[in-house]
């Protein structure tokens, strides 16, 4: 059993022959473990946009005022307006 210095010294002495790209050899068993790089584009864009709904939806801002309304209908936009203002802005 090494002591708390000499474990320390070890430690060190491997670190400084490490180099960048350079393999690094082992005599223990290693597994290997194959992770896909290919992210699901179209579910982290569909995630991203519902987290975007909550957010805008637990401030109570209109969507169509920050531009994510995909389809703006004029009349609800002006409803939707109107009771942003009466509810939110004209008490301040």
């Amino acid at each position: 059993m090494l002591l708390q210095n000499d474990a320390q010294k070890a430690i060190d002495d491997h670190v400084a022959q490490v180099k960048p790209g350079k393999s690094i050899v082992t005599n223990q068993k290693i597994q290997v473990q194959v992770v896909d790089l290919k992210p699901d584009i179209s579910g982290l864009i569909q995630a991203l946009e519902y987290c975007d709904y909550e957010v805008v939806g637990n401030f109570r801002i209109p969507r169509f005022l920050i531009g994510r309304e995909k389809q703006v209908n004029r009349a609800k936009a002006e409803m939707e307006f109107k009771a942003f203002v009466d509810a939110r802005v004209k008490h301040i």
